[in-house]
């Protein structure tokens, strides 16, 4: 099932294609309430018919009373500083409401804030000289990708996602987490960070295809020869920030929790613009480049076997 455990030739090779664009500026925007500097006043009904109406009215600064109907229980002037107090500690609650409402407005399709995601699976890769092994399909998928705009970074991601429920009988182990966050900088951030402790797993990066950017070192790509057709295993993750919460639960214990989570990455990477950010990496990239078991492990050991 697995590749047999010995040294690689070669460090891992690996690939990179993907995108990183701004939110769309299509959400509906939410205007803070006029509020008038007139009296603020405070009534509440009656419980039952035997008692009165008790009231609490602030009129400027002159002062309060309470008290059932017909009635005045205590009177007195407020000072300065408790007037500032009281309209300070109404003013943030009214605002905490304002903000609550204008955040749920501004929600996408798939909800409020935005979700980092990262899901990486390893597989067995019987013959890389297949055209339908999982590095040829990558390559190929990565290259023909538009990576410069939203939508070709959506369709890649969708595609590998595809492909990898495809080939999902050659999956050994996955592993997957994800982060819900309000501030789509945090988020950004976040996606950034993930994204260079993935590439730094591995020393030689032979083909990055980022945005409008296109790196590759031809150098390293040798000739097929016989032990390219050697087992070896493959590594493929998927980094990508989303606006929406429809991915934030997202995470892989079994077989079924794998091809669940593969198949809404794939749906949720085409709806409208929600798509921030989204990066597929791949390993070995290099002809005769080998991955072992003990690279596997060494290098990812949060993978979970299936």
């Amino acid at each position: 099932m697995f590749a047999p455990l010995q040294m690689a030739g070669a460090a891992p090779s690996s690939g990179r294609a993907g995108g990183l664009f701004k939110s769309a500026s299509h959400r509906t925007s939410v205007s803070t309430p006029y509020r008038s500097s007139g009296t603020w006043n405070y009534s509440r009904q009656p419980h039952s018919a035997l008692l009165g109406s008790p009231r609490f009215i602030v009129h400027g600064a002159t002062g309060w009373h309470y008290g059932s109907a017909g009635a005045v229980a205590a009177r007195r002037t407020l000072t300065i500083t408790e007037m500032t107090v009281l309209v300070t500690v109404i003013a943030i609650l009214i605002q905490g409401v304002i903000n609550n409402n204008k955040r749920d407005m501004m929600a996408g399709p798939l909800g409020a804030g935005t979700t980092v995601v990262t899901l990486t699976v390893a597989m067995n890769v019987s013959d890389r000289r297949d055209p339908n092994s999982i590095m040829k399909r990558l390559r190929k998928l990565s290259l023909a990708a538009d990576t410069s705009n939203r939508k070709g970074v959506q369709d890649l991601i969708s595609e590998v996602s595809l492909e990898l429920l495809r080939q999902e009988k050659s999956i050994v182990s996955a592993s997957a987490k994800a982060k819900h966050f309000h501030n789509p900088e945090f988020a950004e951030r976040q996606f950034r960070s993930q994204s260079v402790r993935s590439r730094s797993k591995f020393d030689r990066e032979v083909v990055n295809k980022f945005g409008d950017q296109l790196l590759t070192d031809e150098t390293l790509v040798s000739t097929l020869s016989e032990n390219d057709s050697d087992p070896t295993m493959a590594v493929v993750s998927i980094n990508m920030s989303i606006e929406g919460k429809s991915l934030a639960s997202t995470e892989v214990r079994s077989r079924e929790d794998l091809i669940r989570a593969l198949s809404q990455i794939a749906a949720d990477s085409q709806v409208g613009t929600c798509l921030l950010s989204g990066e597929v990496l791949w390993s070995p990239e290099v002809p005769g480049d080998r991955i072992t078991n003990e690279d596997l492990y060494a290098d990812f050991p949060n993978l979970i076997p299936l």
